[in-house]
């Protein structure tokens, strides 16, 4: 499995962004994170927002619940953000 993510803006960029405004609470920076089978070429799972942990954890999620939980052995969102082996 590889996990890749892709930077965007929309409407305008992050720093253009006036957080008073609140048409500009869904502008500014846009992550695409994507969770694919390089070997199959196969996309496991994607998810888009803004950059946090949280958006990884729900890829991963969704990967593991795709796979039948057969996705990266002895990784737990509960104790660990990350993996601590390849998977």
């Amino acid at each position: 499995m590889q996990l890749d993510e892709k930077w965007a803006f929309v409407y305008k960029k992050q720093d253009q962004c006036d957080p008073e405004d609140r048409a500009d609470h869904t502008a500014g920076d846009c992550w695409d994170h994507v969770a694919f089978d390089a070997e199959h070429r196969l996309v496991l799972g994607v998810t888009f927002g803004k950059r946090s942990a949280t958006r990884i954890l729900t890829l991963l999620k969704q990967v593991k619940e795709q796979l039948g939980g057969r996705a990266c052995p002895g990784w737990s969102p509960a104790t660990s953000s990350r993996p601590t082996r390849r998977c």
